[in-house]
C-alpha cells in the first residue's frame, strides 16, 4: 500500500497500518510505504521532497514577471505572493534563483509593518521600481488569521498578498508618493504543472525504492534522500513536526545578502512613531495639466493634412464597366460551368458600398525631398500611389455589421521608391515611445524600428522612457543603436518602460520640434492612438514637419478593422497555460473548481481564444455577455453534481455583465474574487462541499517575450512603420487587414469605439460549442450589443464613396469555386439543424445559405500592376439551417483518419471532430489507425467517444497513428461502405487530399453516399491558397527555440558556429519563419534559393573572420539543391533527400581549415522535435475551428472538399483547388526580402 503525501498524509498512513494490526481476524499482512510529497519542502530530516524543485522553477518565473512589470514603469512595485503555509523554503529559493528581489518576507521572520512600509517607500524613491516577495504563511504572522480550518484541518490563512498590497497603497497615498503595484499570485500555477527533469528523475528513484522496500516486507516506512543517500525511515521519524527556515542559518544569510534588505524586526517601542510625518497636502497648482486638445483645435492645426470634408453618400452603385472582367464558375471537379462578364452583384450585396479610406501625407503641406530610396539595391518591390488593397467582399452579412456593409480600399504598406525625407539630414532624428500597459513584443518592435531606420541611413534614433510624459522630460531620452538593441527581443517587458497618461502634450510637441524629430513612432493601444493624433495636430500647428506613425499594441486585441494587434497571440498562449493549471487542480482535488480570471477591460478576446484553445473550460464569462447570477450559480451547482469538478474562466471587465437585480460586484471590486466568494457562499448555503483554486495570471501573460508568430508580426509592423514614415505618410497606423499590410488613418481609429466580441456572433457560438454552457441571460433580456453602424461611423467619416470600377483592372477574373453537394445525386433528409438549441440566443447570421460567397482580397501593387489578376470566390464554411444527413440514424457512422507525417494539432482536430459530431447527435464515430492502409484493415478501427478523447489534445502526435501509403481506393470506399460511414474526415497534406478525392471518386463508382471532407495538415505550410495549415505555427515556434540554442552555443564558445537543419522538403517556410522569429541568424538557406556552395563558404569564412561566431540555418530540402539525392522514394512517394546538415557542417570545417580560420560547429537537428509536440494556443484554436467547420460541411452534405482559412475567412474549397501543385517561398517576394533584411546575407546565386 503506497501513500503519497506530506507529514499529515504519512500520519494517516501509519494510522492505517496500526488499524491493520487490530483487525478482528488478526493482523492483516500488508506493506505500508510512504513516498514523501510536498512543495513546501517542510518534511523533517529529508534533503528535499519531490515537486519542490519544479515549484521553485515556476515561482521564479512569477518573480521574473514581477520584475519585468516593475522595471517598465517608474514608482512601481512588483508584488508576488508564493506558497508556504508554515515555512518559506519556496519563497527563499525562488528569490535566490531570480536574483532581483528587494524585500522578501517569510513566515519564520518577525516583521514590523511600519519598518516594511518605510523601507519600501525609501527603495521606490531611490530605485524607482522594486520587487517584493511574500510567503502565504505571513498571513498568520504579519496579520492574524480567523482561526478557521479547512477540510484537511489546516488553518485558513488571511490573504497576506492582497492585504499587503492595500497597506502599501494606503501608506504611499498618505506620504503623497505615486505608486503602481503589479500583484502576482501564481499559487496554483506553480504546482499544477508536470515535474521538471530533476524532479522526474527523483520521482522515479523514490518510486523504485518504495517498491523495493514493499516487496522486501518493510512497512510503516517512507523512502527519501538524506545527505544525498536514498534511505528508508520509520514514519514516526518524519512526523514529529515540520522543518522551517533557520533565520540564523547560512541559507537565510545568503537570502539577506541577495536582497540587501535591513533588519525588519519590530523595535522595542512603537515603530509607527518612528516613521516620518506625512508631507503637507500638495497645492492644486502643482497638479495642473494641459487642457485637453479640442477637436476643432485639432482640425484647425492639421489644416491641409486633415483632408477635405467627406460627402454624405450611400456610395456609387453603378454597374461594372471595366473591359474584359469576367466571372468564371468551376464545378467541384474543376470543370468550367460559366464564363461571362463580371457583375457588381457577383461580389457585393445591393446595399453594400465601397469606400476609399484616406490617409494623410506630409507632401500635402510640406515640399517633398524626393530622395531615391537607399533600399533600391535591396528590393524591387516598391509601392506607389496606386498601391491599395480592399477588404474581402462577402455576399453574406458579416457578424460585425448592420445592413449594408462598407468595404474599404486602403493604402498598401511597403517601401516607396522615392522618399519624402532625406535620411542623411544630420540635423534630423527619429524617436520611439511606448505607451500604455506592457505587452509581449514591445522590445521586438523597438529593435526592428532601430534596425530599419539604420538601413535607411537615419543617424540618430532616440528611445523615450515613460510613455508620452517622458517626451517632455529630456532626461527620459536615450539614444538607441543597433548594438544596444541587438538582443532585447529575447526579453519581456520594454527597455523604454511603458506608461499611460499624457500630462503635457504641448510641451511634448515643443520638445520634439526642438530635438529635430522628423519621424515619431508611437507604440500603443486606442488611448495611445489618440495621444499620437494630439501630438500630430500640435506639431502641424507649429509648422514642424514630422511623420507620426502608430504601431497598434494591446493584448486585448480590441482595435477596430485590423486582423489583430501584436502581443495578443503570446498573451493567449500564456493564458492557456493558466487554464490548463486550473484544469489540473480541478480534476486532481475532490469537489474542486479551477477558477481563472483573465485580462480584458471591455472585450473578451483573450478569454475567448484561451478558452477555445485549452478546450477544458465548462463556463466562460466575458464582458460582452449579460449574466443572471442565479442562473450561473445553478449551472455551477449542476456541473458539480454531474462532473464533480469544473473549470470556470471570467474576464476582469465583467463587473457590468454581472450587475442585475440589485446584485453584482462594487465599482472597484475584483470581479474574480467577488465571483469566487459568491460561488463558495452559495455552496455553503446549500451545504455541499466545494473548494476553489483561484488563479489570476494577469501580469504573467503579458510580461513575457513574444512568441514566434508575434515576433514576426512585430518585425513586419516596425518595418512598414519606417517605410511609411520615410515616404512621408503621417497620422497613420500600420496594421494587417485580411492578411494585407496597410496604412489606416490614426485620426479615425482614435475616434472609433473599440472592437468587442459579438455575443450573437459566430465566434461566440464556437465558444459555446466548446464549453457547452447554457443560456445565462436574465429573463428581461440580453444587454444591447454596441451598434456596429455606430462603431464604424468614425472610420466611415474618414473615407469617400468609391465606384467598384476603381478596384478593377482590365482582364481581372473572379473564379467561383463551386463545391459538390450530395443532394445533387442523392435525396436529402432535409433535417432541421439540431445545433440551434446548442447556441445561445438567436445567433445572427450563424446559419449560412448556399449563396454565402466570399471573394479574395482585391489588391493592386502599383501602376505597373495592370495586366489583370485572378481572384477566387469561395463558399463560407459554417453551419447550415437544414442538414442533408439525419444525425439520429442509428445505423450510420462517421470515421476519421490521419495520413502522412505527424504534425502538432492532430489530436486537437480529432478531439474536436468527435465532440462536434456528438453535438450534432452522431452516436458512432470510428478512428482508423494507420492512415489509408488502416481503412482496409477492420482490426485497426476503434470507436471514439467524448470521454476517450477528453485529454488527447495535451499530447503530441496522433492517437490514430499516422502512416503513408495508398491501398486501392476502391477497396477503401467499399470498406467505408461496409461500416455504413456517412461522414469521412481525412487529415493530411496535398498527397492525402488527392487520395481522399480518389476515394470519393471510387464511392461514385459504387454509388455510395458519403461526405468526404479534408482537413489540411502539414508543418511545411505548402498547401496552396490557404493562409496557413495547422501545425505550422507550433513547428515554427519550436524551430526558433533550436535556433536560439544555436545562438547561445555560438556566442559562448570561442570561434563557434551554431548550425541548425530544419524541416522543409520542397519549401523553406519553416526555416524562413523561424529565422525571422529568432532574429539571430547570419545565413538562412532554403530550397527555393539558387546557391553557389563556393560563394556560401566564402561568406561563412568572412563572418568567422569578422564576428568570430555565426548562426547558420539550412532547410532539409537543400539536400536536393546544394547536393543531389539518389532519386529513391519513400512509402508515400516522396523523394529521399540527401542529409544536407552533416554535409554542410563538413564543408564549412574543411573550408575554414584550408584558410587557417579556427572554427568549431555545434550542430543541431531538431527535425522530429518540432513536429511531435502538442499544438500551441494558436494552432489549438485553429484546429478546433477547422474541425467544427468540417463537421458543419459534412452534415450539410458537402463532399470532395477541404476546409481552411483564406484571407482571414473560413471557407470550403474543392479538393482539386488545393492539389494543383504546392506553395513555395517567392524569392522575389516580401517574405524573402524580410528574411534577407534580417540576416543581411548576400546573394549566393551562381
Amino acid at each position: 500500500y503506497f501513500v503519497l503525501g506530506g507529514d499529515g498524509t504519512h500520519k494517516g498512513g501509519m494510522e492505517t497500518f496500526d488499524a491493520m494490526q487490530e483487525l478482528e481476524g488478526g493482523p492483516y499482512e500488508c506493506a505500508v510505504v510512504g513516498v514523501p510529497k510536498t512543495i513546501d519542502n517542510d518534511i523533517m530530516m529529508l534533503d528535499r521532497t519531490f515537486g519542490f524543485n519544479t515549484a521553485v522553477s515556476e515561482a521564479e518565473k512569477a518573480i521574473d514577471a514581477a520584475y519585468i512589470e516593475a522595471k517598465s514603469q517608474d514608482n512601481s512595485i512588483g508584488l508576488v505572493k508564493l506558497m508556504g503555509r508554515h515555512c518559506g523554503f519556496i519563497t527563499m529559493q525562488a528569490t535566490l534563483a531570480a536574483g532581483h528581489v528587494d524585500i522578501v518576507l517569510l513566515p519564520e521572520m518577525d516583521v514590523s509593518l511600519p519598518k516594511l512600509l518605510h523601507q519600501a517607500l525609501q527603495l521606490v524613491k531611490v530605485k524607482k521600481r522594486i520587487v517584493i516577495v511574500v510567503a502565504e504563511g505571513c498571513g498568520d504572522t504579519l496579520i492574524k488569521s480567523t482561526g478557521g480550518t479547512d477540510a484537511g484541518g489546516n488553518k485558513v490563512l488571511a490573504d497576506v498578498g492582497i492585504w499587503l498590497k492595500d497597506q502599501l497603497y494606503d501608506y504611499f497615498k498618505k506620504m503623497q508618493h505615486p505608486l503602481s503595484i503589479k500583484y502576482i499570485d501564481p499559487t496554483y500555477m506553480i504546482r499544477a504543472v508536470p515535474s521538471n527533469a530533476n524532479d522526474t528523475v527523483f520521482c522515479s528513484v523514490l518510486a523504485q525504492y518504495a517498491v523495493h522496500a514493499a516487496m522486501a516486507g518493510f512497512t510503516g516506512i517512507t523512502v527519501g534522500k538524506v545527505d544525498e543517500s536514498f534511505v528508508m525511515l520509520p514514519i514516526h521519524a518524519i512526523t514529529k513536526g515540520t522543518r522551517t527556515v533557520n533565520i540564523k542559518g547560512r541559507q537565510f544569510e545568503r537570502l539577506m545578502r541577495a536582497t540587501e534588505q535591513p533588519d525588519l524586526t519590530p523595535g522595542p517601542g512603537d515603530d509607527w512613531a518612528l516613521l516620518p510625518q506625512a508631507p503637507p497636502p500638495q497645492d492644486d497648482a502643482d497638479l495642473m495639466r494641459d487642457a485637453p486638445i479640442t477637436e476643432p483645435e485639432l482640425i484647425a492645426s492639421l489644416g491641409a493634412l486633415a483632408g477635405r470634408t467627406r460627402p454624405s453618400s450611400s456610395g456609387m452603385l453603378e454597374a461594372i464597366s471595366v473591359e474584359n472582367t469576367k466571372l468564371k464558375v468551376f464545378s467541384g471537379y474543376g470543370e468550367t460551368l460559366v464564363d461571362r462578364p463580371l457583375q457588381r452583384e457577383d461580389l457585393m450585396q445591393s446595399n453594400d458600398e465601397l469606400r476609399n479610406l484616406e490617409v494623410m501625407h506630409l507632401s500635402d503641406r510640406f515640399p517633398s525631398k524626393n530622395v531615391v530610396s537607399p533600399l533600391k539595391d535591396l528590393t524591387s518591390n516598391f509601392q506607389d500611389d496606386a498601391s491599395w488593397a480592399v477588404q474581402s467582399f462577402s455576399l453574406t452579412d458579416r457578424m460585425d455589421s448592420g445592413k449594408g456593409t462598407p468595404y474599404y480600399q486602403m493604402v498598401r504598406a511597403g517601401p516607396r521608391e522615392y522618399l519624402h525625407f532625406d535620411p542623411k539630414d544630420g540635423s534630423a532624428c527619429a524617436a520611439i515611445v511606448a505607451c500604455g500597459d506592457l505587452c509581449p513584443g514591445l522590445n521586438c518592435v523597438i529593435r526592428e524600428l532601430v534596425r530599419s531606420l539604420t538601413v535607411y541611413g537615419v543617424s540618430r534614433v532616440y528611445g523615450v522612457r515613460n510613455g508620452f510624459n517622458g517626451i517632455s522630460q529630456p532626461e527620459s531620452w536615450m539614444e538607441l543603436t543597433e548594438e544596444m538593441v541587438a538582443e532585447i527581443h529575447l526579453d519581456g517587458g520594454c527597455i523604454l518602460g511603458s506608461a499611460a497618461g499624457h500630462d503635457s502634450a504641448r510641451q511634448s510637441a515643443q520638445n520634439l520640434k526642438q530635438a529635430g524629430v522628423r519621424q515619431l513612432f508611437v507604440i500603443g493601444g486606442d488611448g495611445s492612438q489618440k495621444g499620437a493624433v494630439d501630438i500630430l495636430g500640435l506639431l502641424s500647428g507649429m509648422e514642424h514637419e514630422c511623420a507620426v506613425i502608430g504601431i497598434p499594441k494591446t493584448i486585448d486585441n480590441d482595435l477596430p478593422i485590423m486582423d489583430k494587434t501584436f502581443g495578443f497571440d503570446t498573451a493567449v498562449c500564456e493564458a492557456k497555460k493558466a487554464i490548463e493549471s486550473a484544469y489540473v487542480e480541478a480534476t486532481c482535488n475532490a469537489n474542486c473548481i479551477g477558477f481563472v480570471k483573465l485580462l480584458g477591460k471591455e472585450s473578451g478576446f483573450v478569454t475567448l481564444n484561451a478558452v477555445m484553445s485549452s478546450r477544458v473550460v465548462d463556463l466562460c464569462v466575458i464582458p460582452e455577455m449579460h449574466v443572471d447570477l442565479d442562473k450561473l450559480l445553478a449551472y455551477v451547482e449542476e456541473l458539480m453534481a454531474t462532473k464533480g469538478n469544473a473549470v470556470i474562466v471570467i474576464t476582469d471587465g465583467c463587473a457590468d455583465s454581472l450587475r442585475n437585480a440589485g446584485k453584482g460586484p462594487g465599482d472597484n471590486e475584483d470581479v474574480g474574487i467577488w465571483m469566487r466568494d459568491e460561488i463558495l457562499a452559495h455552496f455553503k448555503e446549500i451545504k455541499k462541499p466545494l473548494t476553489i483554486k483561484y488563479i489570476d495570471p494577469t501580469y504573467m501573460i503579458r510580461a513575457v517575450p513574444a512568441n514566434a508568430q508575434d515576433s514576426i508580426y512585430c518585425s513586419m509592423l516596425a518595418q512598414h512603420a519606417v517605410n511609411g514614415a520615410m515616404a512621408g505618410f503621417t497620422g497613420v497606423t500600420v496594421a494587417k487587414v485580411n492578411e494585407r499590410m496597410v496604412y489606416l488613418p490614426t485620426l479615425a481609429l482614435a475616434k472609433q469605439e473599440t472592437k468587442r466580441v459579438n455575443p450573437k456572433g459566430r465566434w461566440f457560438s464556437r465558444l459555446v460549442f466548446s464549453t457547452r454552457q447554457p443560456e445565462l441571460t436574465p429573463e428581461f433580456g440580453m444587454a444591447p450589443v454596441k451598434s456596429s453602424n455606430k462603431q464604424m461611423e468614425a472610420i466611415k467619416n474618414s473615407s469617400v464613396p468609391l465606384s467598384i470600377n476603381m478596384c478593377l483592372t482590365p482582364n481581372d477574373e473572379v473564379h467561383r469555386l463551386e463545391i459538390i453537394n450530395l443532394a445533387s445525386k442523392f435525396a436529402s433528409r432535409n433535417i432541421d439543424n439540431p445545433i440551434k438549441s446548442s447556441v445561445l440566443g438567436s445567433a445572427e447570421g450563424l446559419f449560412l445559405n448556399a449563396g454565402a460567397w466570399v471573394t479574395q482580397t482585391f489588391q493592386k501593387w502599383g501602376e505597373a500592376d495592370n495586366q489583370g489578376n485572378t481572384y477566387l470566390q469561395m463558399l463560407r464554411s459554417g453551419p447550415r439551417d437544414v442538414l442533408h444527413w439525419d444525425p439520429t440514424d442509428p445505423e450510420a457512422a462517421a470515421a476519421i483518419v490521419t495520413c502522412g507525417g505527424i504534425c502538432p494539432g492532430l489530436n486537437s482536430v480529432i478531439r474536436e471532430l468527435v465532440n462536434m459530431l456528438h453535438i450534432y447527435g452522431i452516436k458512432k464515430i470510428y478512428g482508423i489507425i494507420g492512415g489509408f492502409k488502416g481503412c482496409v484493415s477492420p482490426d485497426t478501427w476503434i470507436e471514439l467517444t467524448s470521454e476517450g478523447v477528453q485529454d488527447i489534445h495535451t499530447q503530441g502526435g496522433s492517437i490514430l497513428v499516422s502512416d503513408r501509403g495508398n491501398p486501392p481506393h476502391i477497396e477503401i470506399a467499399k470498406s467505408l461502405a461496409s461500416k455504413n460511414v456517412r461522414q469521412y474526415f481525412v487529415l493530411g497534406g496535398d498527397g492525402t487530399h488527392k487520395g481522399a478525392m480518389q476515394t470519393f471518386d471510387a464511392m461514385q463508382e459504387i454509388e455510395y453516399e458519403c461526405s468526404v471532407i479534408g482537413i489540411p495538415k502539414t508543418i511545411d505550410n505548402d498547401i496552396r491558397l490557404l493562409d496557413t495549415s495547422f501545425g505550422f505555427d507550433t513547428a515554427s515556434t519550436e524551430a526558433a527555440k533550436a535556433i536560439e540554442s544555436a545562438y547561445v552555443e555560438s556566442t559562448t564558445n570561442a570561434n563557434c558556429i551554431g548550425l541548425v537543419k530544419l524541416m522543409g522538403r520542397s519549401c523553406g517556410f519553416i526555416a524562413a519563419a523561424a529565422t525571422l522569429a529568432a532574429r539571430v541568424v547570419d545565413v538562412c538557406l532554403i530550397p527555393e534559393m539558387d546557391i553557389s556552395k563556393d560563394k556560401f563558404l566564402d561568406y561563412v569564412a568572412e563572418v568567422m573572420r569578422t564576428k568570430k561566431q555565426g548562426v547558420f540555418v539550412v532547410a532539409e530540402g537543400c539536400g536536393d539543391t546544394i547536393l543531389k539525392s539518389n532519386g529513391s522514394t519513400d512509402a508515400g512517394g516522396n523523394k529521399v533527400l540527401a542529409d544536407v546538415g552533416p554535409y554542410i557542417k563538413d564543408e564549412i570545417l574543411a573550408h575554414c581549415k584550408s584558410l587557417g580560420i579556427p572554427c568549431t560547429i555545434k550542430y543541431i537537428d531538431p527535425t522530429y522535435m518540432i513536429r511531435s509536440v502538442p499544438s500551441n494556443a494558436y494552432d489549438s484554436l485553429y484546429c478546433a475551428t477547422l474541425a467544427q467547420q468540417a463537421v458543419h460541411a459534412a452534415m450539410a452534405g458537402y463532399t470532395g472538399i477541404t476546409v481552411g482559412k483564406v484571407d482571414e475567412r473560413y471557407v470550403m474549397l474543392p479538393i482539386h483547388a488545393v492539389t494543383k501543385g504546392t506553395r513555395s517561398v517567392d524569392v522575389k517576394g516580401r517574405m524573402f526580402e524580410r528574411l534577407i533584411a534580417t540576416t543581411k546575407q548576400p546573394s549566393f546565386a551562381a
